[in-house]
């Protein structure tokens, strides 16, 4: 049986100040079931989820790439497959890079996002605080966050999550798929995923179109809304290893 490692996603209804104890993949459950069926699997719980202690200092993605090699080594589990979901594809990417040790399958992955055009007054506002004292930028910035924008992912975080979300939310990687084999990595989106279109990624590396499969009237939660055809993607690449 093939081994199979998850990644969860940055989903803040699973931060540790939400509830101490969770499992980071109870709002997909019926997929990962599905997998279960199929292949050894492992989770990995990131920093700051469910109650997984939290360090110190903000994280870089790098981090997170070492604190899953770390766990790979010390649960002496080894994936022939890491599947990264949204944020854990990002996770998954950069720990390909660099410890190059397994295939990955990554689910609608934030590896490469559409952002809203800043606005002029915004543009306006960062040009005057940029002279302001470094502890009052972030003090502006953290209201302007919370207030403004109403951002959950960083109202309902810790300081490590609130500077890690900060760090990593901007990172485009799509041109860091060009570094990989073909055979080495498969991207699943849905069509109608608005959080991580296909159509970005699509647009800024169209040679890697072969490699990544878009499911019909999917969101960005395909694990819910096209299950069955999702683990069918996943199973169509991982018999091609075999």
């Amino acid at each position: 049986m093939q081994k199979l490692l998850l990644i969860h996603g940055w989903d803040y209804k699973h931060y540790s100040t939400q509830t101490s104890s969770c499992d980071a993949w109870d709002n997909r459950r019926k997929f990962v079931d599905e997998l279960a069926k199929i292949y050894g699997l492992k989770t990995v719980i990131l920093p700051g989820f469910c109650g997984e202690k939290e360090p110190n200092t903000p994280w870089q993605l790098e981090d997170f790439a070492d604190f899953v090699e770390q766990k790979i080594q010390t649960d002496n589990f080894k994936p022939d497959y890491i599947l990264g979901y949204s944020f854990g594809g990002a996770v998954a990417l950069t720990h390909k890079l660099k410890y190059d040790k397994n295939k990955i399958i990554l689910v609608s992955p934030a590896i490469s996002r559409k952002y809203k055009k800043e606005t002029p007054a915004h543009n306006k506002l960062k040009y005057f605080t940029k002279f302001l004292p470094s502890c009052v930028q972030d003090i502006l910035k953290d209201q302007y966050i919370s207030r403004v924008l109403k951002n959950p992912f960083y109202i309902y975080g810790t300081d490590f999550l609130k500077k890690t979300y900060l760090n990593i939310v901007s990172i485009d990687l799509s041109e860091k798929l060009k570094l990989l084999k073909s055979s080495d990595f498969k991207i699943i989106f849905g069509e109608k995923d608005t959080a991580t279109p296909p159509q970005v990624l699509l647009d800024k590396v169209p040679e890697l179109r072969n490699s990544i499969a878009i499911l019909a009237n999917g969101t960005h939660d395909i694990a819910n809304t096209n299950t069955a055809e999702l683990v069918s993607e996943i199973n169509k690449f991982t018999s091609l290893q075999r």
